[in-house]
Parts: structure tokens; C-alpha cells; sequence
């Protein structure tokens, strides 16, 4: 561990340069409100806290027990590779966390945000995941987790680190504001191009179900698990009918009847509609080109079948994904935290019908666009990925020493025994 540290750095363990925190029981006091953090609040990554919950100690739930203050380092214990770390503000002084949180407060001579920054490291995620335990629920303890051994620079070389990690930071923030900014114009765009392609008022207009065969797909049973008439077939979940494209790199089987299986396999030229979740996937989908064997569908993604050969299916997704985006969002049933499409009302959607020679036209104009967005948007997500690894390489280098520059007059970082004297 000590291997190549800095001139006038030092390893500690974090429960040797960090306090315990008290414990506390807000339903004592049930009348007195106070804020709540829950892991659920924590942005995986950022070192924020996005959310918190304000509530009256008698509807405190069991795991409100940690009076946290500002400058506290919280890292949540359970399912550690989702970095779910963060530091308290000022705001959130003397807030109660969820016992679901390690609790960590720097001693005097150890930054906070020095702390922050090497707990979001990847190889300290690494570190620390590689002692979780349990499967549905992996978690580590408190105690792995303050036996953690981190780097400490002296403290004025600490605050100077945290100053260019943060610049740097802000600078890819805005790298990465302006790429999110730049997707929403290319789908604005191309979406305006579709809609105006079909804007047709020469066109007649029939309906989904007039023109094709419209069905469901099979659903999960945990008997499909165990017959053993029972074969396994590749199948489409939600997940795999994206907006325009299918995305095939992963297509998990399920178990299914023989029979019934090969009344659901997929034909080049399918049309596929998914039924719903969040309200913007309302009969999004694409066409099937036959691109996997012997596939089906979950009951979550309707097949439309087209019927004869008047109707381009190209023609017809895309219009459903640029001018039925809107429909299916006002047609769809909407719960608490569901939207769905049900069989009638999805053969119910208009579909313009020109000539077929149109059809075409149109269908490769947009088809061409829809390629150049694309081509786009890969492009914006090579760029995301880059700025991920740039702050990756932004904490390598910064607990490596060599982020900025060492000043003779710095004083050598605090030993962990002077931590705890100091606290």
C-alpha cells in the first residue's frame, strides 16, 4: 500500500482519520420535524445528495438513527459498486442518515472532499466490493469499511487536489451538458422531419388494425421452468424494441410450448409495438429483418403482422415513431406509475395510406435520416464514455501525487495517530 507514495504522504486506515457519529432516536421526539437521507437520494457517482425527506420524528422509519454534519462523508453499505458516496452540506447540518450509511467525519488535518474523491475511485469501489457479502442484498459492514486504508497528502496538498479535481470536473460537466443538450436537438430534429413527412392531407387513412395481424407475446410462468415438454426459445423483452433500432446485445430464453412457441415466432417484416412502462415508450418499436432463429416476444411487446402487400413496414413504424409518439401518449392508459397500450387500442392507431411507390419514398427518406442520427448519436455517446474515462484518469492521477505540482514547504501529511489525537 505504501508502495510509491508522494514525498510527505502517509496511508491510514479511514477509521483512524475519521470520527464515529452519534446515534440517535428522532421518535423520542415525535413532534419535532427533521431531514431525512435515505440511500435512495444519493445520485450513484456524483457526491451529491439529490434528495432528502422531510419528516416528524413519530413517522421516523427504524433506519433514521445517524445525526450527521456538515463535511460528513456518507457511503452507502449495501451494493457498494453503485458508488452511492456523498458529502453533507452545510444545509443538511445535523440531518439524520440511514443506518444504511458509514458515516465517516474527517478529523482536523484531513479534508472531506480529499476523502470524497478517493472513496468515488474506482479501484477503492473495487477494493470495498470485493467484501460484500449476501446475494440478493450485498452489502459490507461498517467495520470493513473504516479498515479501509486511503492516501493522505499533506493537508494544504489535499485542498490543492481537490481544487484541480474539481476543476476538471466542472469542465467535463459542461462537456457533458452540452453533448445531453446536443441528443435532444438531433432527436428534436429528426422528429420534426417525421412528422412533416406525414403530414399528408391527400392521404387517406386507415387503421393499424385494418392492415395487419396485431397479437401479444408470451408470458413468464415458473412452470415454464420445470415442464418438460417444455423448449427454450430466444424471446424480445421492452428493453430490445427501442425507438427506431432493436437492440440485440442482449436477448435473453425463456421456456416455452412447442406448440404455441412457433404461433409467436418472429417473421422478417413484423412490426413491434411495446405496450408501455414509462409513458415515452408507448408503441415505440421497430421492424423484425429476421436477424435471430426461432424468435418470439414477451407479452409486453405486441407483434403487428401485415396483411397482403399494400403496406410498406417501414412506412409504418416510422410514422408510428414520430407521428404516433404523440397519439399513443394520449391514447394510453395511465396508473400511479405505469402506461400501457392495450390490444384494442393499439389496432385502433391511424395509419395514413398512400400509394405503396410513396410509401417507399417516404420510407427511405427517413430511414436515411434516421441512419445519419444515429450515426450521430454514437458518435455523442464515443465522446460520454471518453469524459467517464477522463475522470477515471483524473482520480488515478490525482492520488498518485502527480495532479499538482509538491511545494518544499508543505508539511508532511498527519500520521494516523496524530488524527486521532487531533480530532
Amino acid at each position: 500500500m505504501t508502495t510509491g507514495l508522494p514525498r510527505g504522504w502517509s496511508v491510514a486506515k479511514l477509521g483512524e482519520c475519521c470520527a464515529t457519529v452519534e446515534k440517535v432516536d428522532p421518535r423520542k421526539y415525535p413532534d419535532t420535524s427533521f431531514d431525512y437521507i435515505d440511500i435512495g437520494g444519493i445520485e450513484p457517482g456524483s457526491g451529491r445528495i439529490e434528495v432528502t425527506k422531510r419528516l416528524r420524528g413519530r413517522d421516523a422509519p427504524s433506519r433514521a438513527r445517524q445525526l450527521v454534519r456538515a463535511g460528513d462523508v456518507i457511503l452507502s453499505t449495501v451494493r457498494t459498486y453503485q458508488r452511492k458516496t456523498a458529502i453533507v452540506p452545510e444545509s443538511l447540518d445535523g440531518a439524520i442518515a440511514s443506518t444504511g450509511f458509514c458515516v465517516l467525519r474527517p478529523h482536523r488535518g484531513v479534508d472531506s472532499r480529499f476523502v470524497l474523491h478517493q472513496l468515488l475511485d474506482n479501484r477503492f469501489v473495487e477494493r470495498l466490493s470485493e467484501k460484500q457479502s449476501g446475494t440478493s442484498y450485498p452489502a459490507v459492514r461498517d467495520r470493513d469499511v473504516r479498515a479501509m486504508g486511503i492516501r493522505l497528502a499533506p493537508e494544504v496538498e489535499q485542498r490543492r487536489i481537490v481544487a484541480a479535481i474539481e476543476e476538471h470536473y466542472s469542465r467535463l460537466d459542461a462537456a457533458e451538458r452540452a453533448l445531453v443538450a446536443a441528443d435532444h436537438r438531433l432527436h428534436a430534429l429528426y422528429r420534426s422531419v417525421a412528422v412533416d413527412a406525414f403530414d399528408r392531407p391527400d392521404w387517406d387513412w386507415t387503421t393499424l388494425g385494418e392492415i395487419a395481424e396485431v397479437k401479444g407475446g408470451v408470458t413468464k410462468d415458473s412452470k415454464r421452468e420445470t415442464d418438460p415438454e417444455f423448449e427454450e426459445f430466444p424471446y424480445l423483452r421492452v428493453a430490445n424494441v427501442q425507438r427506431g433500432y432493436l437492440d440485440l446485445s442482449d436477448v435473453t430464453t425463456i421456456r416455452a410450448d412447442p406448440l404455441k412457441a412457433q404461433r409467436l415466432v418472429l417473421r422478417p417484416g413484423d412490426l413491434l409495438f411495446n405496450e408501455g412502462g414509462d409513458r415515452d415508450k408507448l408503441g415505440r418499436g421497430w421492424v423484425w429483418e429476421g436477424q435471430i432463429e426461432d424468435c418470439i416476444h414477451q407479452n409486453h411487446v405486441f407483434r403487428a403482422r401485415l396483411l397482403g402487400d399494400g403496406f410498406d413496414p417501414y412506412f409504418v413504424s416510422l410514422h408510428a415513431n414520430s407521428w404516433g409518439q404523440q397519439w399513443f401518449e394520449a391514447h394510453g392508459k395511465q396508473t400511479t406509475n405505469l402506461a400501457s397500450l392495450n390490444l384494442t387500442t393499439l389496432k385502433s392507431f391511424p395509419v395514413p395510406a398512400p400509394s405503396l411507390q410513396e410509401q417507399r419514398a417516404v420510407a427511405l427518406h427517413l430511414r436515411s435520416a434516421l441512419d445519419s442520427v444515429q450515426h450521430q448519436r454514437l458518435e455523442l455517446e464515443h465522446v460520454t464514455a471518453r469524459a467517464s474515462s477522463l475522470r477515471c484518469s483524473i482520480l488515478v492521477e490525482a492520488f498518485a501525487g502527480r495532479l499538482v505540482s509538491h511545494y518544499p514547504h508543505d508539511e508532511s501529511a498527519p500520521a494516523p495517530l496524530d488524527c486521532v489525537a487531533a480530532g
